[in-house]
């Protein structure tokens, strides 16, 4: 396994109530403390090879512990559809192909 050590950009993460942080791009300041919050955004990056990936998630910030039924509910969709995705991955798919693969869910809508 190879490991990157070089940040894409500085890790954004967000955990107030309203994620307003969250629609700044790259906000860096990320000093608030997590207690008593609910979820965080999390927007983090690697560089290989001069390829830099670009990754967001929003998490429970204690397992099994979802603001609302609504968010479980909606984690579970998207990670159900990334695992469908991930599945699928191999040399020569195209994104497109992923973004059908990702779209054909019964709970998605697209």
């Amino acid at each position: 396994m190879r490991i990157s050590l070089i940040f894409a950009f500085l890790m954004v993460l967000d955990a107030r109530p309203t994620a307003r942080n969250a629609a700044i791009l790259h906000y860096t300041k990320n000093d608030e403390t997590l207690k008593g919050k609910g979820l965080v955004c999390m927007d983090a990056g690697c560089e290989w090879g001069c390829y830099s990936s670009d990754v967001t998630r929003t998490l429970p910030i204690s397992e099994h512990r979802w603001a609302s039924k609504e968010t479980a509910e909606i984690y579970a969709v998207v990670a159900e559809m990334e695992e469908r995705c991930i599945e699928k991955l191999k040399p020569g798919i195209l994104y497109l192909d992923l973004f059908i693969i990702g779209s054909l869910s019964k709970d998605c809508c697209v």
